[in-house]
């Protein structure tokens, strides 16, 4: 009896026994490694999936170009006519592509608007206008804000010429293309159109209805700055998206000879 109480002892399990034990994984432990490392992973591909903003490729420079081949002489103001100014000016620019500015100031017609330009600037002026540093330094800043244009059109959708309308769309520039207010880069700005529907815009601004008969149509931009399209020639089927602007900047006029007489 004895030993029958001793076995029976020998077989029940300690109280609390099942509680306390350390429980076993059902998986290996490396396992474990393995879906965190998957999960780190999956994270990474769909952060690397995500898209990225659109890269605008900035302007490169400066470089600096002669604004026109040779000297230019203006009569200046009063003193009937009598005296006069003599200079010769340069431009430091930001461009795209510097021979951009090469091309353009070796067309003819830009040329002779230039030297137009610069002795109608003149005239408007006497001696005490610009003989010291403060009145040179204002004229060179007028004459940069007027030659802007010049050395650097507004392009539609047209890298090769701005005078010629694009080909894909027909959209060209207007009569008062000059007069545009908007001149950011040429590869940072679009006009959105949707011939189907009749509705053009300028980057984000407002939605306009497309006139085949206007070959002066302003567009606007968000910020109120403008453009002029000529869109007679407009394709009535073409959705996307044509880029508008300048190749470049003017940042400073220099001077090489300025000289009163």
């Amino acid at each position: 009896m004895a030993e029958k109480d001793k076995t029976e002892k020998q077989t029940e399990k300690p109280e609390g026994a099942a509680e306390n034990a350390p429980k076993r994984s059902k998986k290996p432990i490396f396992l474990g490694g393995g879906v965190v490392g998957l999960v780190a992973a999956a994270y990474i591909v769909s952060m690397v999936a995500l898209p990225g903003e659109k890269t605008i490729p900035p302007f490169a420079g400066p470089f600096i170009t002669e604004l026109t081949p040779g000297d230019v002489q203006v009569n200046l103001k009063g003193n009937n006519g009598q005296r006069y100014l003599v200079m010769r000016l340069q431009a430091k620019y930001m461009s795209y592509d510097e021979d951009y500015v090469k091309t353009r100031t070796a067309d003819p017609v830009y040329q002779a608007e230039m030297v137009n330009l610069l002795i109608g600037l003149g005239r408007q002026k006497t001696m005490d206008d610009v003989e010291d540093d403060v009145g040179e330094e204002a004229f060179f800043a007028q004459v940069r804000e007027a030659a802007e244009p010049l050395i650097f059109p507004v392009h539609v959708g047209n890298a090769a010429s701005f005078l010629d309308p694009h080909e894909a769309s027909g959209i060209a520039p207007g009569r008062s293309i000059e007069k545009s207010t908007m001149r950011g880069g040429f590869k940072a700005h679009t006009i959105k159109i949707d011939g189907p529907k009749g509705e053009i815009s300028l980057d984000e601004g407002p939605v306009g209805r497309i006139d085949s008969s206007d070959d002066d149509f302003m567009l606007e931009t968000e910020n109120g700055l403008t453009i002029y399209v000529d869109l007679t020639g407009l394709r009535s089927d073409f959705v996307g998206a044509v880029n508008v602007g300048t190749f470049g900047r003017t940042t400073t006029i220099l001077t090489t000879k300025f000289l009163f007489q």
